[in-house]
């Protein structure tokens, strides 16, 4: 991981070197709407807990444990507008990681026990579907906005017991309402962005809560009548957590996801 950082601050430093004669304000440039799109590629690193309700104990085993502590790669889309103090964010992103190791805990669902100290193979998906809109209060070369959105979380970790073949697997796709908060302030050629949301749901007796830090700096490096192209660096937080009842028991975590992520973007 460490080394995988260095790479990418490496990257940043020659660009931004490479384009630090080009002055783009794409807020002084604009017409009555912005259009923006781009791709990226994030290293997640997956922290925290799950576990299953036994009674009325949770026994949880650390991701570590399981061998899911590792950085994955995963490259995702995005798409944003600005409509007069009007900004749009449309973003979509799926993540993979998998890990072997011995659960600390029995894992429970139904009929299905996998007990303690049992060597496992754990795989889990994370996507992140949003929509969110925001005012700009403060518009200008440094705005400030707030706003509502939607996302959709699809969430599913599947345990399988190495010496017995046992399968446990918890799927679970969430839409939720999402409050925002953004800011974004510009000078020359430099924008730096940052947006936080959150968002929680309550449903028979499921609680799922999730919430986001994302910062970036972007370059221009390239302008035009009414375009301009951007390299962009961000870091991005992501803690959830997850309480899904079944029948006889329950499944929880307390989980966060947490990198660096290197983009390419354009506006028009």
């Amino acid at each position: 991981m460490k080394s995988q950082t260095f790479i990418f601050v490496a990257l940043w430093f020659v660009m931004s070197m490479n384009f630090a004669n080009a002055e783009y304000d794409i807020s002084e440039n604009r017409k009555e709407w912005v259009i923006e799109g781009g791709v990226r590629y994030t290293l997640l690193t997956p922290d925290g807990k799950m576990g299953s309700v036994i009674g009325d104990d949770t026994k949880y085993t650390d991701l570590s444990q399981l061998g899911m502590d590792s950085a994955e790669g995963a490259t995702g889309l995005s798409l944003g507008g600005l409509y007069k103090r009007t900004r749009l964010f449309l973003s979509g992103q799926q993540s993979s990681f998998s890990g072997s190791g011995l659960t600390s805990e029995d894992i429970v669902k139904g009929g299905v026990t996998i007990p303690a100290g049992t060597p496992l193979d754990t795989t889990m998906d994370l996507g992140i579907y949003s929509f969110v809109a925001t005012y700009n209060l403060i518009p200008g070369r440094h705005e400030l906005g707030i706003g509502a959105g939607l996302m959709v979380m699809d969430f599913k970790v599947s345990y399988n017991a190495q010496n017995t073949g046992a399968n446990i697997t918890v799927n679970e796709t969430t839409p939720m309402p999402l409050l925002a908060l953004s800011g974004t302030s510009r000078w020359k050629q430099r924008v730096f962005q940052g947006v936080i949301g959150g968002a929680a749901v309550n449903y028979d007796g499921n609680k799922v809560a999730y919430g986001s830090v994302d910062a970036v700096a972007r370059y221009m490096f390239y302008q035009g009548e009414r375009g301009a192209g951007m390299v962009s660096l961000g870091y991005r937080y992501i803690p959830i957590k997850i309480d899904i009842n079944y029948e006889s028991n329950a499944f929880k975590a307390d989980l966060g996801f947490a990198g660096p992520y290197l983009g390419l973007r354009f506006a028009y």
